[in-house]
């Protein structure tokens, strides 16, 4: 057997299953407890889980922890998924069914650690009915492919259930919820700090207690009771989580602090109780609070950063609808509305799920399954959100609105993931873990110092300033918060960037790859003219041949050829990327594209141009000449000063017009480039150290873009989805490219400088902390206080930078 699929346990886990600890979920055993394998188990929940995944040879699922940490698991109760058999709530729940594939995402809350994921990405060894599933750990959300035929919606959600992962199916973990709960620990701390603090005047004035021993021991009592809410309900949070911590044998940010909290109101008891005054129980309540502050204030910043974007935030694009009299418009996705009648060309999206009215479908769902077999649609077939178009023109009708975030999830496909070295990733883990382990021990040495010198109040407010003004909070708030927004400047200036990674990839790049047409080239002020045999009714044919694409060529041409005939009928359509053009119209073969790909002999003139033929006659060729977009040199220039420049184009003849007046002797300029071509001479580049910006027009160019360290796709209204690049510019943008480069290079500088001013805050805190002349509750005032400030710092310099660079 191989061994990654073996029943092995690791020693650390074996020494779990002792009596009195599940060996499961590691909960102690309240009651008498199951035993199987010589293991015990709190419940028939955890042991029926274990006998799971030992008949299918996933125990290494407990072996990817070095502590247990799971959530014991109850029986399923009989027909819990019972409503999930009924049609009309699986036509809600699935997002794609075809054939013998289904998806659907779940949201499972019990999902914490890379067990679980490990698990969970295994569940086709559990069910051969489950084909694929993908789980995304930030939003705790599963996708799962599954057959219908061998598996039911209702046995994916039991199966999950079974396994401990319970899913949500009516929505996702409300975050109002969370915000109430928040705000409820936070009135209770406030309400409990106040009154202490009243409670305590007597002793901050030096005042006896009005001389009444009765009255004294009543203010203790109330400091007491007011003191067990706030440490047990509004700071149970850190205590519940530094637990967990410390039961997993690791270091969190919550550990000092739950620390310091428990030592003060252990410390507050004995004083109260033996009259040596009210302790530290206001400085206690007045810690939770602020920490509570601190809390909300960073999960109000995280809310404002959340990278889950609809597509009206990642980019402009837009579909072709139908009005009435069959009136053509463009118009952005958010205008869509059910009934819409939508025109779909080769290679374009389908952006909701849709019936489809007229055309042959050849639909390309990759993107949704991860599969490129082609399906076919025929008038009055159901079409999912998320294909692709690959042959003619399609009219559709939306039966379901636009997803605001199912287009976004395409673009994130893992089909489209590159694998990058991100500077900060995991960045704040290792920070909290080491500096967490250090600001322990300097806390309980400083503590130890002032007990040996007989200071033991001094002692005291060391140990627990120390442990609460060096939290590297601030430090974990410099690099998500700088990163987003940048995210948000980029977007308001036209550049749709996928995710913050992107951010940080653009700032090291080394080398930049261009494409030349309709990227450098403009596509509304071309110029066309014709060379060959007069074209009389074949000009209506071509002219929807060329409709059929959304190449920004193929655009041009169409409309200088004239409105074209609707009503033709397509037998067959067929683009070849790079190359050109066939179908069948009316009975009448067309073919448009290059000379080698109409006439079977290379180019031998110069300029772009498109050649013609129809029924094996050749007709002639339409030659394009375009623009070079306004500010090009400009643009040039300022890369040229950062970057090593290349163009690679697929316009054939080194005597381009014009693009040496760009480019110099020794910058590389390449011609008659397939999309193989542009991809092996970007991984040529890749293999000598660069770090490789490809700029094209996303249609052409996917292999390169995705090749690429940064792919970006430039548009011109266009209605084509690029889910391959890792951004987006528009076209009136192009001009700001450099500065916008300019400012990702400035964005990272700020994080590196913000780390900077944060450890020198720790520092100098630790400075006063250890000298014992800094008071807990001081030291809990400059902790929120400090993040506040590091947060003021990023937005102020990013705000800056980009208005230093013409940056919106």
């Amino acid at each position: 057997m191989n061994p990654l699929w073996s029943n092995t346990i690791s020693p650390y886990v074996e020494n779990t299953s002792r009596a009195g600890v599940c060996y499961h979920c590691g909960q102690p055993i309240q009651t008498i407890p199951i035993t199987q394998d010589q293991r015990s188990f709190c419940c028939v929940g955890c042991e029926t889980v274990y006998q799971l995944l030992k008949d299918h040879n996933l125990c290494k699922y407990y072996t990817l922890q070095e502590t247990p940490n799971r959530k014991a698991v109850k029986p399923l109760p009989k027909d819990q998924f019972a409503y999930l058999d009924l049609p009309e709530i699986q036509d809600q729940l699935i997002l794609f069914k075809e054939g013998k594939t289904s998806l659907v995402s779940f949201f499972l809350p019990d999902i914490h650690c890379s067990s679980c994921i490990w698990l969970l990405e295994h569940l086709y060894r559990v069910n051969t009915g489950i084909r694929r599933s993908v789980v995304n750990f930030s939003s705790k959300e599963i996708q799962i492919w599954f057959s219908p035929q061998e598996i039911s919606l209702r046995g994916v959600a039991e199966t999950l259930t079974a396994l401990g992962y319970e899913p949500i199916i009516q929505g996702h973990s409300d975050s109002k919820t969370n915000d109430h709960n928040l705000l409820l620990r936070l009135g209770v701390a406030g309400f409990c700090f106040g009154n202490i603090m009243l409670l305590s005047f007597p002793e901050y004035l030096s005042l006896d207690a009005s001389n009444s021993h009765q009255l004294e021991i009543i203010f203790s009592g109330l400091i007491v009771l007011l003191s067990i809410p706030v440490l047990f309900f509004s700071g149970w949070p850190y205590l519940f989580s530094a637990w967990k911590a410390l039961r997993r044998g690791t270091i969190t940010l919550e550990v000092p602090l739950a620390l310091g909290m428990g030592v003060m109101f252990i410390r507050s008891l004995w004083d109260l109780g033996i009259s040596a005054g009210p302790g530290f129980m206001d400085t206690l309540a007045g810690l939770v609070f602020f920490l509570l502050i601190g809390r909300w204030f960073q999960q109000k910043v995280y809310a404002h950063l959340s990278f889950d974007r609809n597509y009206k935030s990642y980019f402009p694009l837009a579909v072709t609808k139908v009005i009435e009299n069959e009136v053509e418009e463009i118009v952005p996705l958010s205008h869509l509305r059910i009934g819409d009648k939508v025109k779909i060309r080769n290679q374009e999206i389908i952006p909701a799920d849709s019936l489809l009215i007229t055309g042959q479908g050849q639909i390309d769902y990759s993107f949704v399954t991860g599969e490129s077999i082609l399906q076919e649609g025929n008038p009055g077939d159901f079409l999912y959100a998320g294909g692709r178009q690959t042959g003619g023109i399609l009219t559709v009708q939306l039966v379901k609105p636009v997803s605001e975030s199912y287009l976004t999830k395409l673009w994130n496909h893992e089909t489209f993931h590159k694998t990058k070295e991100v500077a900060f990733s995991g960045f704040s883990a290792k920070v909290s873990h080491w500096f967490t382990i250090a600001i322990i021990g300097v806390a309980v040495s400083a503590s130890a110092w002032w007990l040996f010198e007989g200071e033991s109040r001094r002692a005291l407010e060391a140990f627990t300033a120390v442990l609460i003004i060096a939290c590297p909070c601030a430090l974990a708030l410099s690099s998500p918060f700088a990163l987003g927004n940048a995210l948000r400047y980029l977007e308001r200036n036209r550049l749709y960037v996928k995710n913050t990674a992107t951010v940080e990839a653009m700032a090291s790049l080394s080398s930049i790859v261009l494409d030349k047409t309709g990227t450098l080239t403009e596509k509304h002020q071309a110029e066309v003219s014709y060379e060959g045999i007069r074209l009389g009714s074949e000009a209506s044919l071509f002219s929807e041949l060329f409709k059929q694409s959304v190449h920004p060529l193929s655009r041009i041409l169409a409309q200088w050829l004239g409105s074209g005939d609707p009503t033709v009928v397509f037998t067959s359509f067929q683009e070849f990327p790079g190359k050109g053009l066939t179908g069948v119209i009316n009975g009448i073969s067309c073919r448009a594209g290059s000379s080698l790909f109409v006439r079977g002999i290379p180019e031998t003139g110069t300029g772009t141009r498109v050649w013609l033929m129809a029924e094996g006659q050749i007709l002639g060729c339409l030659k394009i000449q375009q623009p070079y977009r306004k500010g090009l040199g400009s643009v040039i220039q300022a890369l040229r000063s950062k970057y090593k420049l290349n163009l690679v184009s697929g316009d054939v003849s080194e005597g381009q017009e014009g693009i040496s007046d760009f480019f110099e002797i020794n910058e590389p300029v390449r011609f008659s480039q397939s999309p193989e071509d542009k991809l092996l001479f970007i991984q040529k580049l890749q293999k000598k150290g660069n770090k490789v910006l490809m700029l094209g027009d996303g249609l052409n160019d996917a292999g390169a873009l995705k090749q690429s360290e940064v792919g970006i796709a430039l548009t011109e209204d266009s209605t084509a989805f690029t889910p391959a690049s890792d951004a987006i510019l528009e076209a009136s943008a192009f001009q700001q490219l450099p500065q916008m480069l300019k400012f990702c290079r400035n964005t990272l500088q700020t994080i590196y400088f913000s780390f900077g001013l944060s450890l020198a805050y720790n520092i100098t805190g630790l400075y006063f902390a250890i000298q014992g002349n800094m008071s807990p509750l001081f030291a809990a005032v400059l902790m929120p206080i400090s993040s506040i400030t590091i947060i003021a710092f990023t937005t102020g310099m990013t705000r800056w930078h980009a208005g230093r660079g013409g940056l919106r």
